[in-house]
């Protein structure tokens, strides 16, 4: 099953409205701007994936696996962030949802991030980033959703196992600022064919003596 990326929900706030259509086994990836010299608490329910940093501008990127979608809450507190936004992601791994470590980079320009490298063909190149000057920018991957144009995800299939190549968070503007957090997710694992075999065997064990 091929990694989509079905929806997505963001806001200027601490608190996010939850994608719409989240089902069991889903995994929510957010991307979150903190103005913070010091770490940002991780939400409850999420686990961390990087929380790179330049001065007082702080990338957060977290994930959290659905295993119940029907006691999932309207909306996520993200409290001390001051802008979040959370892609749903279906036909991941929920047992194994990291294909590859996490890079990240923060600088004063464009911020180069380095390749991941996935071991599982069918894996989904995920990309978090934040630009100081509208509007973001990453080329050669699909713009997932942006934030006031300066916070945003991208994301795009992986079909054979291997690098991904390094991806450059820039902007169309003269950005002051620039981090990235770029993490492979693995998908679900192929299910192993079953044979049934229906009907008679008949086996003649008769033995002619002459």
């Amino acid at each position: 099953m091929a990694i989509t990326f079905p929806a997505s929900s963001h806001a200027v706030s601490a608190t996010v409205t939850a994608p719409v259509g989240i089902a069991d086994g889903d995994v929510l990836i957010a991307a979150a701007l903190g103005v913070s010299a010091s770490a940002i608490a991780t939400p409850a329910g999420w686990t961390q994936l990087a929380q790179p940093n330049l001065s007082t501008s702080r990338l957060g990127m977290f994930s959290r696996v659905v295993t119940d979608a029907a006691s999932e809450p309207a909306s996520y507190p993200f409290t001390g962030w001051a802008a979040v936004g959370i892609t749903r992601c279906a036909g991941v791994d929920p047992d194994a949802v990291l294909d590859s470590l996490v890079t990240t980079n923060a600088t004063t320009n464009d911020a180069i991030i380095p390749a991941v490298t996935t071991a599982t063909d069918g894996a989904a190149i995920v990309l978090a980033g934040y630009v100081s000057n509208p509007t973001i920018q990453i080329s050669g991957i699909t713009q997932l959703w942006n934030e006031s144009g300066i916070l945003g995800m991208f994301g795009e299939a992986q079909v054979t196992a291997g690098s991904s190549g390094a991806r450059t968070v820039g902007s169309s503007g003269n950005e002051t600022t620039a981090i990235g957090a770029m993490v492979a997710l693995k998908p679900l694992p192929v299910p192993t064919p079953t044979i049934h075999v229906t009907g008679t065997i008949s086996i003649d064990l008769s033995i002619g003596i002459g």
